[in-house]
C-alpha cells in the first residue's frame, strides 16, 4: 500500500513505512505543523506542536478549520494566505497574529505549500512563534522613539563613524535638524559642515575632530556654526572611541548638542549682572558720598554748635552768683551732656566717613580707627602696614576701610576674642588685607568656603564682598572653632603712589 504525495507537481509515492516515517517526522517537528484541505481549511493532520502552541487537542483540531477554531486574530488574513497560495503556489514569511485557545495572542511566522495528496488539493502550514522577537522589536521601536523624542526635546544629535575603510557616517535624525540638513540625502560631506563653522574656530575644531577620530582618544569642546539662513548656532560636542580592536577604535561616537538657547539666556543674564553691578556700584558711590556729606555736616556744624552750647553754659555758670544749688547742679550736668554728645557727634562723624582717609589715606585711617577700637574695646589689635604704604584710589582706599571696620566690629561684638591682626601689603601686583582673631569662630562658616553661608553672616559681609568684586578683587572668610580670618584681595591699581 501506498500514498502519493505531490509537491511542486512532482508525484512521490511513498511506501507504507515511508508513509510512517514522515507522519513521524511532521509530528516530530518542533515548528507547529498542519495539512489542510485546500482551499477550505479543514485540518486533516496536525503535529505535536500545533496542539502544545495552540492549546488545542488533536481531536478538537482535526476536522475542524482554522476560523471555526478561532485561530486567526484577523480572519481576513487566512483569505490572503488562499488567495497568495492560488497566484504562486506558495506562502513564505507571512506575518499574522494568532489566538490560542485561551484567547493569548501569538506572533507567528508563517509558511505554506500547497500539495497534493492522494489526489486531494491540500495545504502543508508551519507557523514559527515569533512572539519573542516582535516583543524585542516593538520594545527596540519604542527605545528608538523614545530617544529620537528626548533628542528632539533636549537638542542633542548622536553620531558614530566607522574609521576602518570598509566604514561610514551614521547620524540621528536630530543630527539633521541641528545642521539643516534632508535626512533624505544620508549624512553630508565633512567638507560641507565644516565649511559652515565660523572661520575663527573651523580649523582647529577640524584638526581636533580628525586626530581624535585616527587616533581613538576622547574630545570634547564648542564651536559656532552658521546655517543655510546665515543664522548662527553654538554647538557643542563630545566624542569617544568604542570598540577596540589591536590597540585601534573600530567605531567612534559622538554627540552634538545645540547650547543656543543656554548661550543666549547667559549673554542676557551677564547682561543683566553687568547693569546690576553697575547699579550697585552707582548705590555704594552714592551711600559713600552721602556718609562723607553727613559726616562734614556732623563735623562742621551739629559739633561746632554743641562746643558752642558747652561754652555758653561754662560762661553762664561763671556769671550767675545767685542762683540756687540745684540749678548750678543742672547747669553743671547740662554742660557735661553737652560734652558727650559733641564725642559722640564726632565719633559718629568719622565712622560715617573719617577724615583720614580724604586727607593722609588708607594707612593713616587704619592706625586710627583701630586705636579707637582698641581703647573702647578693651581688643588688643597688632597692625602690619609698611611705613611707605601708597595711596590708592578714593573707592578702593573706602572699600578696604569698610571692610577692616566691619571685621573689628564683629570681632568687638561676635568674636569673644581678646586679640586681632591687621596685615595690609602688597607683593607680585597683588594688594592683599587680613584680619584674624582668635575668637570662637562663625559656627556657619567652614573652612576653605569662600562663600560660606551668606544669609547666616547678616548683611555686613554682603556688603563687603559686594565692594570688592565691584572692584574686580574678592573677599574670602575662613572660619573655626580658633577663630576667623577675612581675606581681601585687589589687583594693584597701575597709577597708585
Amino acid at each position: 500500500m501506498s500514498s502519493i504525495i505531490t509537491l511542486h507537481h512532482s508525484p512521490l509515492a511513498l511506501s507504507e513505512a515511508a508513509e510512517q516515517a514522515f507522519a513521524k517526522l511532521l509530528d516530530a517537528n518542533p515548528v507547529p505543523a498542519s495539512i489542510s484541505s485546500f482551499p477550505d481549511g479543514k485540518l486533516l493532520v496536525v503535529n505535536r506542536a500545533f496542539t502544545r502552541t495552540f492549546g488545542f487537542e488533536r481531536e478538537e483540531a482535526v476536522g475542524q478549520t482554522t476560523l471555526s477554531l478561532g485561530l486567526y486574530a484577523n480572519p481576513r488574513d487566512r483569505h490572503s494566505i488562499v488567495d497568495i497560495v492560488n497566484e504562486k503556489g506558495s506562502v513564505r514569511e507571512y506575518e499574522v497574529m494568532i489566538h490560542s485557545k485561551s484567547g493569548s495572542p501569538i506572533h507567528v511566522m508563517t509558511f505554506a505549500e500547497r500539495i497534493e495528496l492522494d489526489g486531494k488539493d491540500c495545504l502543508l502550514s508551519m507557523s514559527y512563534d515569533i512572539s519573542d522577537r516582535k516583543r524585542v522589536e516593538d520594545e527596540l521601536r519604542r527605545s528608538e522613539a523614545y530617544l529620537a523624542d528626548s533628542q528632539r526635546v533636549s537638542h542633542t544629535g548622536s553620531w558614530a563613524l566607522y574609521p576602518n575603510p570598509d566604514g561610514g557616517l551614521f547620524w540621528s535624525q536630530e543630527m539633521y535638524r541641528i545642521f539643516g540638513f534632508d535626512p533624505g540625502g544620508g549624512p553630508p560631506p565633512a567638507l560641507t559642515v565644516v565649511a559652515r563653522i565660523h572661520p575663527d574656530e573651523r580649523d582647529r575644531v577640524e584638526k581636533t575632530l580628525r586626530q581624535a577620530t585616527t587616533e581613538g582618544y576622547e574630545v570634547a569642546g564648542e564651536y559656532r556654526y552658521f546655517m543655510p539662513d546665515g543664522a548662527m548656532k553654538h554647538l557643542r560636542f563630545l566624542g569617544h572611541p568604542v570598540d577596540r580592536r589591536n590597540g585601534e577604535a573600530r567605531e567612534y561616537l559622538g554627540t552634538v548638542v545645540d547650547v543656543t538657547s543656554q548661550k543666549i539666556a547667559e549673554e542676557q543674564l551677564n547682561a543683566t549682572l553687568s547693569e546690576v553691578r553697575t547699579l550697585a556700584s552707582s548705590l555704594v558711590q552714592a551711600q559713600d558720598d552721602e556718609r562723607r556729606r553727613i559726616a562734614r555736616e556732623l563735623h562742621e556744624t551739629t559739633a561746632q554748635d554743641l562746643a558752642a552750647l558747652k561754652m555758653n553754659l561754662a560762661a553762664l555758670q561763671r556769671s550767675t552768683a545767685d542762683i540756687t544749688e540745684k540749678d548750678r547742679t543742672l547747669l553743671a550736668e547740662s554742660a557735661q551732656l553737652a560734652e558727650q554728645a559733641m564725642t559722640q557727634i564726632r565719633t559718629l562723624s568719622y565712622l560715617l566717613h573719617p577724615p583720614f582717609l580724604d586727607e593722609v589715606g588708607l594707612a593713616s585711617a587704619i592706625r586710627w580707627f583701630a586705636k579707637g577700637v582698641e581703647n573702647r574695646s578693651g581688643v588688643a589689635i597688632r597692625l602690619s602696614i609698611p611705613d611707605n604704604f601708597p595711596r590708592l584710589p578714593q573707592d578702593i582706599e573706602i572699600a578696604l576701610f569698610r571692610v577692616i571696620q566691619e571685621s573689628l566690629i564683629n570681632i568687638h561684638r561676635h568674636a569673644e576674642s581678646s586679640t586681632a591682626a591687621i596685615s595690609l601689603g602688597t607683593a607680585d601686583g597683588e594688594l592683599t588685607l587680613e584680619i584674624r582673631d582668635a575668637g570662637r569662630g562663625m559656627p556657619h562658616v567652614r573652612a576653605g568656603d569662600p562663600s560660606g553661608s551668606e544669609h547666616m553672616l547678616g548683611v555686613g559681609i554682603g556688603g563687603m564682598r559686594e565692594r570688592m568684586e565691584q572692584l574686580g578683587g574678592s573677599l574670602e572668610i575662613d572660619s573655626t572653632a580658633g577663630g576667623t580670618t577675612v581675606r581681601a584681595w585687589l589687583v594693584m591699581p597701575g597709577d597708585s603712589q
